[in-house]
């Protein structure tokens, strides 16, 4: 898909309170983060932002298996998979969705990356709805469920290269 005016740049220190702030726009998905975590991870190979004719409208942040990076739903995957990409965050920023943005920035991610596996996890509890058929879209496939205390909370996602 083609979107008008469309630029996939890599984030500056300039970003960080963009990045912030689209972030915790979404903190029900992704939790809450301040500009440092973005700093420690700017330098990351598939850190994008998609900027729609100059303005930012969202990003994409992605890394290896190699990455010192705690999250349960990354350490998950490394628990069961040699070489991957997870995708730890796509966000579009309000204004900017339905548009074809986050597609953008996949597609971006699946070009540059096109001899790895791709992970990433969908919400469950609570759906996020919007969020499994635009995945399985793109031809994610489910591994299963991340659980904690017995519940359910993750659909743990992967797509061959």
């Amino acid at each position: 898909m083609v979107v008008s005016g469309l630029t996939i740049r890599r984030p500056t220190d300039k970003d960080l309170c963009f990045l912030t702030r689209c972030n915790n726009s979404e903190a029900k998905w992704v939790g809450v983060e301040e500009p440092s975590f973005f700093k420690q991870y700017m330098d990351l190979p598939d850190f994008n932002i998609a900027d729609i004719d100059g303005d930012s409208a969202g990003f994409l942040m992605a890394m290896g298996p190699k990455v010192d990076y705690d999250s349960k739903n990354f350490l998950w995957f490394k628990e069961r998979i040699p070489n991957f990409i997870y995708i730890d965050r796509v966000i579009v920023n309000g204004g900017f969705r339905k548009r074809g943005i986050a597609s953008a920035l996949y597609e971006d991610l699946f070009y540059k990356n096109s001899h790895v596996p791709m992970v990433c996890e969908v919400a469950i509890r609570p759906l996020n709805a919007d969020s499994v058929p635009f995945h399985e879209g793109l031809g994610f496939k489910s591994m299963g469920n991340f659980s904690a205390n017995g519940i359910k909370l993750c659909t743990m996602y992967y797509r061959d290269p």
